[in-house]
């Protein structure tokens, strides 16, 4: 239960813009943003926002507000879980 998603029906296409959407949301964050859509997201990294919209569901715990957007905090977190940088005891 919870988030685990079967990472099998994860295309990897999806996979691969990963790391671009985590860089991406790094850097707003340190520009001090808290909330960010899917459409801004899509625009600055040249994507369509239907499917970063469904690129972060895959990943995401938390679904983006209409109006308000995601909590960059929170992406930031749930991308880092996906792509396994916040996993300290496996080895490399």
């Amino acid at each position: 239960m919870g988030n685990n998603k079967e990472i099998t029906n994860i295309s990897k296409a999806t996979i691969g813009r990963m790391p671009s959407y985590l860089r991406f949301l790094k850097e707003k964050e340190l520009a001090g943003e808290r909330t960010i859509s899917s459409t801004a997201i899509a625009e600055e990294l040249s994507l369509n926002a239907v499917q970063v919209r469904k690129d972060l569901a895959v990943i995401s715990s938390v679904a983006g507000k209409p109006k308000l957007g995601f909590e960059i905090a929170d992406l930031i977190a749930d991308i880092n879980r996906f792509l396994g940088y916040d996993n300290v005891t496996d080895a490399v």
